[in-house]
């Protein structure tokens, strides 16, 4: 003979469906949110490694002959040449989920720069620049 169905036996797998498909939608609902605020912090620390690269720049500009470089180096040191030998960043920052250096533009005779990152992801514009201007 076989088992036999019953109302109650129907309730309780109606019930375990329910309830994994609820711990389902809970799960979907964590791992987005975790994944955006990822993306969040990624683009947070973008603006403050261009903010930072900024920042020495300007140091540059003050310290070595009212000019910036006409190109930094993508890892390493940023220094000023001789005779003001000075190091404003020990290592250049990088993007930080593609390790891509960040793109420095200098203009006018090197009295203008931007450093733009092209990675942003929270935003609808990819595109993110600091500049002097």
């Amino acid at each position: 003979m076989g088992t036999k169905s019953t109302p109650q036996n129907r309730i309780i797998v109606g019930e375990i469906i329910v309830v994994i498909g609820v711990i389902a939608g809970i799960f979907a609902i964590t791992v987005f949110s975790y994944l955006s605020s990822q993306k969040k912090e990624r683009d947070s620390r973008r603006k403050a490694d261009l903010k930072m690269i900024s920042q020495a720049l300007d140091q540059y500009f003050d310290t070595c002959g009212y000019s910036f470089p006409a190109t930094i180096p993508e890892s390493g040191s940023f220094a000023c040449p001789q005779p003001f030998p000075k190091t404003y960043l020990t290592e250049m920052p990088r993007d930080p989920q593609s390790n891509t250096p960040y793109t420095y533009i200098s203009e006018k005779n090197n009295s203008i720069y931007s450093v733009c990152t092209n990675n942003m992801e929270t935003t609808t514009v990819t595109k993110f620049c600091i500049s002097n201007r």
